[in-house]
């Protein structure tokens, strides 16, 4: 009997534990062939749940924009931000919105991502939703011109290994956020509390 397998029973998934709109948690599985389609459907439900939390906070950050500027567009995940905003001094500026639900949370990032970031430089920001469910508020922490910011090496995010077999390169990057970043003049000064919609 042939076993039904995904990209996700090939290589280990390593994600936070998330919760779901009912307060269960869902705990992605890594992979050792067995039980492969429990698995697969285990780490498609935490990834569709993961997707609908993102969401979530894309409205989030959505509706506190349309307070903020006349013109909020949300743009095709392939542009490598979700927003586009234009300001008051007919400024355009691209964020990208990331939601994880306590400090300690990882996001994840693409090569698209930080590259439009570093092509945007202080027009591309992030921002940062930490959603406290409970409390139906989240901490939105914003960040201008996250390549100069994080002190990102673009030769990294960009480096492709060749041989004539594959070209092996990095499609995706995990962020973790220290302490200090939570703590940081410049991170502490973007500090808004706003109501979380879900």
């Amino acid at each position: 009997m042939a076993k039904i397998f995904s990209l996700f029973d090939l290589l280990p998934v390593y994600y936070a534990t998330i919760e779901n709109n009912s307060g269960n948690p869902i705990q992605p599985q890594t992979s050792d062939y067995e039980n492969s389609n429990e698995k697969m459907l285990r780490n498609y439900e935490w990834w569709k749940v993961a997707e609908e939390f993102g969401k979530e906070g894309e409205a989030t950050v959505l509706n506190y924009l349309s307070k903020q500027y006349n013109s909020v567009e949300k743009v095709k995940d392939a542009e490598g931000y979700d927003f586009k905003v234009v300001d008051l001094a007919n400024v355009t500026l691209r964020i990208e919105v990331k939601t994880v639900q306590s400090f300690d949370s990882a996001v994840y990032i693409t090569r698209n991502e930080l590259n439009k970031a570093n092509q945007y430089k202080s027009s591309y920001y992030i921002y940062l939703l930490v959603v406290n469910r409970n409390e139906k508020y989240a901490d939105l922490f914003i960040v201008q011109n996250p390549i100069d910011f994080f002190e990102i090496n673009m030769v990294f995010v960009n480096e492709v290994f060749k041989n004539k077999y594959i070209n092996f390169e990095n499609k995706a990057f995990r962020i973790e956020f220290n302490k200090s970043f939570f703590a940081s003049e410049t991170v502490v000064k973007t500090h808004v509390k706003l109501p979380f919609l879900f």
